[in-house]
């Protein structure tokens, strides 16, 4: 028995149903593609729902790929479908044009919900340190809107709350820890700033939240908790 997923291209790609399925949010990306070389590492089939499916894929036809189209709920269940996991790295780093963090919290609760119908069994989510509904920053305050979301859905989840991540980013740029980009340091929530790089944050290489995300999968079966948060 096999299954197929259409990807953006409209190529179907098959894979042996006997293997265990993960979904993860945006695997060509920056922390997705750490998350998914572990789980493929691991043995895990992998699914993505990708926003960009001409971003360069180093992973060939090992990961199944599927639009992220938040305005089609049915095609979202029928992707998330199968899945033991969702591992989720959506968000958005800053209100530019129509992305916005009102987008990106109704959008994540409508993706939090198609798990939820879908049969999803945990859900595995990349938030942010510090997240509160009091924080007058958005980035922050957003991220405890969708964490208040994945609490109530019902579902098994982990939630991993890391600083800063750096890394090799897409495209072969490295993030420098100690210097951050020339000239000025990316902050979640404050934008490109100069002054306010010299703030001491822990600086978390994109392997490790990764490594943590494949590990609250993987190790389910000897902790099977509701609900954890690291």
């Amino acid at each position: 028995m096999s299954a197929a997923v259409n990807s953006a291209e409209g190529t179907s790609l098959a894979r042996s149903a006997t293997q265990d399925l993960d979904v993860v949010t945006g695997a060509f990306g920056y922390t997705g593609k750490y998350i998914t070389r572990r789980l493929l590492n691991a043995g895990r089939r992998v699914r993505t729902i990708t926003g960009h499916p001409n971003r360069p894929n180093c992973f060939g036809d090992q990961v199944e790929t599927a639009p992220m189209n938040f305005s089609d709920r049915a095609g979202l269940i029928r992707t998330l479908q199968g899945a033991s996991t969702l591992f989720n790295t959506y968000w958005v780093r800053f209100n530019h044009g129509r992305a916005t963090f009102d987008e990106a919290i109704a959008n994540s609760r409508i993706l939090v919900q198609a798990a939820k119908e879908a049969g999803v069994r945990r859900i595995v989510h990349l938030s942010i340190a510090n997240p509160s509904l009091a924080s007058h920053l958005p980035y922050y305050s957003g991220k405890a809107l969708v964490e208040e979301a994945i609490r109530d859905s019902g579902l098994s989840y982990a939630i991993l709350r890391p600083t800063v991540i750096f890394g090799q980013r897409p495209g072969g740029k490295q993030f420098d820890p100690r210097r951050g980009w020339p000239g000025s340091l990316y902050i979640r929530g404050l934008g490109q700033t100069n002054r306010e790089s010299r703030l001491r944050q822990a600086k978390i290489h994109s392997c490790k939240p990764a490594r943590r995300s494949a590990n609250a999968s993987l190790r389910r079966a000897h902790c099977w908790r509701r609900g954890s948060h690291t």
